[in-house]
């Protein structure tokens, strides 16, 4: 007796009310509308209607389980005042890690580092979507057993759930985390006596270990589906026979069995368990299918209450008392009848029962199936009725498999439910339907919005919760909300500076909550952008295989394997190309200085570093954890090149990263003024580069630095000969020869006249490619000498005149392109020309060269060969002709000459011209004209 009293004392000491005493939940800024997804798949209502679903959560590359995790525990922490110290165990729930040895608990365990704290019980718990309840349970039954050293749990829920491209499943992706705080006295408190569980080996859901790493399940949508329905009919109705035989479901003078007695015939069947709660809460890969779970458990009580009136039916008549109605005799028709319309079934389900009482007892269920089309709560499945009878050892397979399939069904019962899930399930749904499937965390972030949406309100009212996970684990669970048994309580779980007790409550709980906040700062995506960012995920996979082999590394001086050494650096350069930081830091994580200096060092085949990818593709953060990392050398990757001689900072600008650029040039270890100079193979310099493509940002940020010599930057020649000018110009890039023609340190006139080692200068490189508004911009600047730039010539005679005058004739192909020919160019050219005085002998051969260079290209024939008039082209060959160009016998220059001997516009050319024409028409011989 006495070691039975001291049983019971320890007993009463024990930890009471325990269950989740605060919570905090993390989403991603990204989401995706599924009204979008619709719309690009082409199936509208599918996603919103069909699944029932709002939007969509995604990470992108630079998150993933363990930092959503991590960001949930802090703020959990942070929001309840607990010290960290205070925390003596954490689970975690996940289907997602990121390691199939090293647990994502451990990673969480980081936050607790500054306080010394490394006696945290707990490790991450695996079952599909189920992780999270499963470690609720642990923790609580930690606080409620006899090695609870009086510090609180912390449970946390995080996944990301993503999809094969073009899969069914595509839409019913989500992420997030969920974190909790476990203890006594807690405002959502596990009821124990409202429990139930159900397990089963399935194959409809899993992630197979083996080939290539992939975050994308093997999916089995109907067997999945199907497996929900079961396990929830399984659990819904252990949790009944739990709670009669619990004496927690008291109704008229039902028995103990739940057997109707006859002296309360009347009073009523007992109230279910949906009955009695006042909200419930399900796991959630899509809302349809928590619409049709309410709709399942509905039906279940509309069949436990027919049972129950069918055996009070029976008791009244003095029938011998029936346990089941499959046994001994069945009843009557017009007693199934009278009892189908008792349970609320309809005139429908009334002509079902009856004509399945009267049917052969081996084929009731089938024939009850087949009965009519049912206008209430859908036919009285016999089957289903004796599967869930508190009394009756369960069989599964005593459940036809059409139950779960039959559509007409499924739609009839959910619009009879529709009710019941407005008014227990809604509010719960309502943040599931906008976050999507996360997993271990969908159950939980359904409750989470619950609390905020209620609050205090909450307080005496019952949650029962449905958690599921694949392959198959299920339980039922109620929570009851209250007030802390002690609202005055010390406490000793508070942060330095909360200097009174604050008792953990509910309505605190929703207070320290933001969830629909949260949803609606989340940025809006396009699908396309979804995409990307699963492939990102998948990719992030994919090189977990890298990031392994990164552990493997070895000091220089060691046995390595050469393979396992190449795949860390390959995946190195790989996550610095794509901006993966979490990637880079992962594989830099716990090296020796070694180690990371050859992760930061390494080239490619080409000579390319980690850097210079990081810089070509504009990472900037990826650039900063190279450059930052304790191991690096930074001034010496700066400056080191690649085998054509490009820096980091080249590459950078080449692309017109000016981010990355800056990144570069103020990092405290850079030399920006070298970094600006160095010249490539080809004697190109970052400037150059940046004004070849167009980049007048990239360009601006190098003139305008405090350490740019802006004027040498400016002079500076490729080893051809071409500066930043002469390479705009023949692209036309008119914003960056205005920056360059407009900077304070520019000598623009001398700019202009520079010339090549070909003798070019911008003018003839514009005019070469038919650059009309580059040549514009420098015949207009008040700097530019014209004429001068006009008379420049190359060794060969090239001056901007004939190379105008040959791209108009088609005979320069620059690039090997074929340009829209024009004579538009050389026109601008010859009226600047034309405005001079009477041309001297050297004007003459100038003009007399590039009419030879018009006659010369392939459009020779559309030049001089069509008589058909062409004011552009007739102009050209007008002021060619009037400077002293000489003519031929084309009828294109006998026309022009014609029309000038009429207008006696050039007097010293006439007599020539008349004989030329007579020559030409062969109207008469020449003659002496003395």
């Amino acid at each position: 007796m006495a070691s039975t009293h001291g049983s019971a004392a320890a007993s009463s000491l024990r930890p009471q009310n325990v269950g989740i005493l605060a919570m905090d939940v993390y989403l991603p800024r990204c989401k995706v509308m599924q009204a979008e997804l619709e719309a690009r798949d082409g199936c509208a209502g599918k996603y919103t209607v069909g699944l029932g679903q709002v939007s969509l959560s995604f990470c992108t590359s630079r998150e993933d389980v363990v930092s959503m995790a991590l960001t949930a525990v802090e703020r959990l922490l942070r929001k309840a005042g607990i010290k960290e110290g205070d925390v003596g165990r954490l689970e975690v729930g996940t289907e997602s890690a990121l390691d199939r040895s090293k647990s994502t608990k451990s990673c969480i365990s980081s936050l607790f580092a500054a306080a010394c704290n490394t006696s945290l019980e707990g490790a991450d718990v695996l079952h599909g979507c189920y992780g999270a309840t499963a470690a609720l349970l642990n923790a609580a039954a930690w606080v409620e057993s006899s090695a609870w050293c009086g510090r609180l749990a912390v449970v946390v829920a995080t996944d990301v759930a993503v999809y094969e491209p073009d899969s069914p499943a595509r839409p019913t992706g989500g992420c997030g985390a969920v974190a909790m705080l476990v203890g006594p006295d807690a405002p959502l408190a596990l009821d124990p006596a409202w429990r139930s569980v159900y397990s089963n080996h399935t194959h409809d859901f899993s992630k197979p270990v083996g080939g290539a790493s992939s975050p994308h399940p093997s999916v089995d949508g109907p067997a999945t589906l199907t497996n929900i329905l079961r396990a929830g009919d399984a659990c819904y109705a252990r949790l009944a026979r739990s709670l009669q035989q619990r004496r927690c479901l008291v109704g008229g003078a039902a028995g103990a069995d739940g057997s109707a007695g006859a002296a309360g015939a009347g009073a009523g069947p007992p109230p279910s368990p949906l009955q009695l709660c006042d909200h419930f809460v399900s796991h959630a890969p899509f809302n349809k299918m928590v619409r049709k779970l309410v709709a399942r458990l509905h039906l279940t009580d509309a069949l436990r209450a027919r049972r129950w009136h069918a055996g009070a039916a029976a008791a009244a008549t003095g029938a011998k008392r029936a346990r089941r109605w499959y046994a001994g005799a069945a009843p009557a028709a017009g007693d199934a009848a009278a009892a189908a319309a008792a349970a609320g079934l309809g005139a429908g389900g009334a002509a079902a029962a009856a004509a399945a009482a009267g049917a052969p007892h081996t084929g009731r269920a089938l024939q009850a199936l087949s009965a009519g089309a049912p206008t209430a709560a859908g036919p009285p499945l016999d089957a289903l009725a004796r599967l869930l009878d508190p009394d009756a050892e369960l069989d599964l397979d005593a459940l036809p498999g059409t139950l779960h399939t039959d559509r007409a069904l499924q739609a009839q019962l959910l619009s009879l439910s529709a009710g019941v899930y407005g008014e227990k399930a809604a509010d719960a749904a309502d943040v599931q339907r906008q976050i999507g499937n996360t997993y271990t965390g969908s159950l939980w972030m359904g409750v989470a919005g619950l609390v905020e949406a209620h609050g205090a309100s909450l307080t005496g009212r019952r949650l029962l919760l449905f958690s599921y996970g694949a392959g198959a684990m299920a339980s039922m669970l109620g929570l009851v909300g209250r007030a802390p048994s002690l609202p005055h309580r010390q406490q000793s779980h508070a942060r330095p500076g909360v200097d009174h007790p604050v008792p953990y409550t509910l309505e605190r709980m929703a207070a320290s909550m933001s969830v629909r906040h949260a949803l609606a700062e989340q940025r809006v995506c396009a699908p396309a952008e979804y995409d990307a960012a699963s492939d990102a995920v998948v990719e992030g996979y994919r090189r977990a295989e890298g990031l392994a082999m990164q552990s493997q590394l070895v000091d220089a001086d060691a046995s390595a394997s050469g393979a396992v050494v190449s795949a860390a650096l390959q995946a190195m350069r790989a996550a610095a190309a794509s901006g993966d930081v979490v990637g880079m830091e992962g594989l830099l994580l716990n090296t020796n200085a070694a180690q990371a200096k050859s992760l930061l060092t390494a080239v490619d085949a080409k000579g390319v570093s980690a850097l210079m990818h990081a810089a070509m593709q504009g990472h900037a953060g990826a650039i900063r954890v190279l450059l930052d990392h304790p191991a690096a050398d930074a001034a010496n990757m700066m400056m080191a090149v690649d085998d054509d001689g490009k820096t980091a900072l080249i590459h950078a600008a080449w692309s017109g990263f000016a981010e990355a650029m800056r990144v570069l040039l103020d990092h405290p270890s850079a030399d920006a003024a070298a970094m600006m100079v160095h010249a490539t193979s080809t004697g190109a310099t970052a400037l150059t580069v940046a004004a070849y493509d167009g980049h007048v940002g990239a360009m601006r940020l190098l003139l305008d630095h405090p350490s740019a010599d802006a004027a040498a930057m400016m002079r500076h020649a490729k080893l051809d000969g071409s500066t930043a000018l002469t390479l705009a110009a023949q692209k036309s890039r008119v914003d960056v020869m205005r920056l360059l023609l407009g900077h304070p340190s520019a000598d623009a006139a001398d700019m202009m006249l520079h010339a090549t080692s070909d003798g070019a200068t911008a003018l003839t490189m514009a005019a070469w490619r038919g650059r009309l508004d580059a040549m514009r911009m420098l015949l207009d600047h008040p700097s530019a000498d014209a004429a001068a730039m006009m008379a420049v010539q190359s060794a060969d005679g090239t001056s901007a005149l004939t190379a105008a005058a040959g791209f108009a004739a088609g005979n320069l192909v620059p690039d090997g392109s074929d340009p829209m020919r024009s004579c538009t160019p050389l026109l601008l050219l010859l009226r600047r020309e034309a405005a001079q005085s009477q041309p001297c002998d050297a004007q003459q051969a100038h003009v007399s060269r590039a009419m030879e260079a018009l006659r010369r290209g392939p459009r020779l024939s559309e030049l001089f060969q069509d008589d058909q008039p062409d004011g552009v082209r007739d102009e050209c060959v007008r002021l060619l002709l009037e400077q002293g160009a000489p003519y031929t016998n084309s009828p294109c220059e006998s026309r022009i000459i014609r029309e000038l001997c009429q207008l006696a516009r050039v007097p010293q050319l006439i007599n020539e011209a008349v004989v030329g024409m007579a020559i030409v028409q062969g109207q008469r011989k020449p003659r002496d004209t003395a």
